[in-house]
């Protein structure tokens, strides 16, 4: 079972690109997972999905995990070394919880436009770290290039601005003015 998440486009390129299809597969460790669990609904009865040239052009889908099983319980020593199951564990079976609210697509949406602004601005400081000789905008450039992103719904003026207001360029900024040469 999938459940479908509305994503913006240039994220929704950039899961494709890095993960080669529109499905994610999470662990049942990831935040991924984590945060979806707890959106999981039961679908209304007026739920109309969405036809499958919007999930095409406009979504992406998140694989749901059984956590019915017992495998996944938390074992645990106690006083007598012997292993003792964990029953204050909650099990969350996505049996018949696959459906996300609108709110609850926008957090998991956000989620995931966070893990790409993280991954783009460790990619342009580390860019301009290790080549002194490289400009901003031309490293933004190098990642839009690398992960074969369009500039057809992001403008290359946002990505500027969000590189700006990134805590990475802060610390590129302070890390200047730490290594300032004294002269005698």
């Amino acid at each position: 079972m999938t459940v479908d998440v509305k994503v913006h486009p240039t994220v929704r390129e950039f899961i494709l690109d890095t993960n080669g299809s529109a499905l994610l597969v999470p662990d049942k460790y990831d935040w991924l997972w984590l945060k979806l669990k707890q959106h999981l609904d039961v679908p209304p009865k007026d739920y109309i999905p969405p036809t499958q040239e919007e999930i095409d052009r406009e979504y992406i889908q998140i694989s749901l995990l059984d956590a019915s099983s017992n495998q996944i319980c938390v074992h645990h020593k106690n006083r007598s070394n012997r292993k003792v199951k964990d029953d204050s564990m909650v099990h969350i079976n996505p049996l018949f919880r696959w459906y996300l609210s609108t709110s609850d697509q926008l957090a998991i949406s956000q989620h995931l436009r966070s893990q790409f602004k993280e991954c783009f601005h460790n990619f342009v400081q580390g860019a301009v770290v290790t080549n002194p000789h490289l400009q901003q905008k031309e490293a933004i450039m190098k990642f839009c290039e690398f992960y074969n992103l369009t500039l057809n719904e992001i403008s290359e003026d946002l990505l500027i601005k969000s590189w700006q207001r990134s805590p990475q360029k802060e610390k590129i900024r302070y890390k200047k003015l730490l290594f300032c040469p004294v002269l005698f």
